[in-house]
């Protein structure tokens, strides 16, 4: 083994313990450009001058958490939303007759809704640095970090429109509508993280508010879409009644 190939968990490990470090600072400061090299690198147990031989700058690092933590949110919210598709599945039985089958979608979206809204705010405990250093930066000073939370909201919201469709619970949207919906959808519950980490008293109510902001813009994205006045009634109704 050469000497080049040892060297590289000591670096991977290097630059995991650096991450680790700013993850925590940052979860005082809720901002990765208010820390300090040394700070950081008092933290992770290095040298301060080690920093630079795996981050150009404090920007660079930031970066570098938000792929990581970015990477590591996506398949465990898909994980949520299957298994809530999956009971709501088990709840609701099939339409008895094809002109049913909308307002039986419409039920399991729904109850997805509900139970996903649950398995995400869970989540967001089991991860609260990466919520509230994510949600900072949503307004931070740079650009960069700015830019790449902007595409991580789209690459959620095209995950989230991914799954509605794989799991059948809006099939009167069109590609566009729901595109733009989930989009709304996942920017609008990301900036609630920071309030559902902070209040613990109002905990339930965000849910039930995140419940509420689901289903109005649902409703909003139907009544664009479908032209039956009938039917928009009908589904009007369904989305009105309690999960």
């Amino acid at each position: 083994m050469s000497a080049q190939s040892l060297a590289k968990p000591v670096v991977a490990r290097g630059k995991s313990l650096l991450i680790s470090a700013a993850l925590k600072l940052a979860l005082k400061t809720r901002s990765i450009g208010a820390l300090g090299v040394r700070e950081i690198g008092r933290e992770a147990g290095l040298n301060p001058n080690t920093f630079y031989r795996h981050f150009s700058s404090l920007e660079d690092l930031g970066l570098s958490i938000l792929n990581e933590v970015i990477a590591s949110w996506r398949q465990p919210l898909r994980d949520i939303r299957r298994k809530a598709a999956e009971a709501a599945a088990a709840q609701i039985p099939p339409p008895a007759v094809s002109t049913d089958y909308w307002a039986v979608c419409l039920k399991k979206a729904k109850l997805v809704a509900a139970l996903t809204i649950e398995g995400y705010f869970d989540f967001v405990l089991k991860n609260p640095e990466a919520f509230l250093i994510g949600v900072s930066e949503m307004s931070g000073s740079s650009s960069k970090l700015r830019h790449r939370l902007q595409e991580a909201i789209e690459e959620l919201a095209s995950d989230l429109a991914e799954d509605i469709r794989i799991y059948q619970l809006l099939p009167m949207l069109s590609d566009a509508a729901l595109k733009d919906m989930s989009s709304v959808i996942i920017r609008q519950i990301f900036m609630l993280s920071t309030d559902y980490i902070d209040a613990p008293e109002k905990r339930e109510e965000m849910r039930k508010m995140a419940v509420d902001l689901m289903i109005n813009l649902v409703a909003g994205a139907i009544a664009l879409e479908v032209s039956d006045r009938e039917t928009m009634l009908s589904l009007a109704e369904i989305l009105r009644s309690e999960v």
